[in-house]
């Protein structure tokens, strides 16, 4: 994990959060929609998952994103599941200097969240604690463009199965290299990293295996299974860098301007990727 400035809990008066949040959303209280009971714990939940899924998600994403743009609705939900030790918001800084607020998973969360996929058969895992400001900011961006590829999924008919992230795909493969480096040696750890990477459907460059920042496991209208490797470009990326990427199949977005993604290379989609996830069921958060 990218080294830096360790992220610190808001201690700002809920009000004054609410406040600021709905400001910034452009919404004031007496317009701000009124959900119900079942509505709003299904947004909660999503919220959630996402959190989990992406180990850490910008607060006005989620505003945005599971909350309709009701600032108020999303800050008394997600200040009921930090009362309940799910959930953390957090300061953090962008690579521009500027402060924003983050939201991720206490362990207590994970645990929540483990168990209930455990029920509904899904095989996603999930990630605690938001660790620092230069791994926040990027899991932010990587959220932003998980969420473009799968409102392009959806608009398709299709449905997210599952959501890995680089580092569940660098620990499968340092994992399995290193038992067979200490039973067989480098020269067959080499060979096996290539017989992994082929397994993994990861492309190998130079002798280095290439991951995306995420994968988005999906199932299509028809009931095929599907991938899309997702990459996020930051500012440092050079254009040759972007190009290779790009080759490699991964779908390429930069973070450059505004808050959201922008899209450099088409998602690349095939089939034959492992069907992930199973029922979406609910029930994670206690009201």
């Amino acid at each position: 994990m990218p080294q830096g400035r360790s992220l610190a809990t808001v201690s700002a008066p809920p009000r004054v959060l609410e406040r600021r949040d709905a400001a910034r959303s452009g919404r004031r209280e007496r317009d701000a929609p009124q959900l119900d009971r079942e509505e709003f714990r299904a947004r909660l939940d999503g919220a959630l998952r996402d959190v989990g899924t992406y180990r850490v998600v910008a607060l006005r994403d989620l505003v945005e994103t599971r909350f309709g743009g009701n600032a108020f609705a999303a800050m008394r939900g997600l200040e009921r599941l930090q009362a309940q030790d799910l959930v953390r918001i957090e300061s953090a800084r962008g690579p521009r200097g500027g402060e924003f607020r983050v939201v991720s998973l206490t362990p207590a969360g994970k645990q929540r969240l483990d168990s209930v996929a455990r029920v509904a058969g899904s095989r996603q895992r999930h990630w605690h604690g938001a660790g620092s400001s230069r791994q926040a900011a990027h899991d932010v961006a990587v959220y932003r463009a998980c969420r473009s590829a799968g409102e392009r999924i959806a608009s398709d008919g299709g449905q997210v199965r599952r959501v890995i992230l680089d580092a569940e795909f660098r620990s499968l493969v340092a994992r399995r290299v290193e038992r067979i480096r200490a039973e067989h040696g480098a020269r067959a750890a080499e060979r096996a990293k290539r017989e992994i990477a082929a397994e993994l459907e990861l492309p190998v460059s130079g002798g280095k295996v290439q991951y995306p920042d995420a994968r988005i496991e999906f199932e299509d209208a028809g009931g095929r299974s599907g991938r899309v490797d997702v990459e996020v470009a930051s500012g440092h990326y050079r254009a040759g860098t972007i190009a290779a990427k790009a080759r490699a199949g991964f779908a390429v977005y930069s973070t450059a301007g505004g808050g959201g993604s922008r899209s450099l290379s088409l998602p690349r989609t095939s089939g034959g990727g492992g069907r992930g996830g199973g029922r979406d069921d609910g029930g994670l958060v206690e009201l």
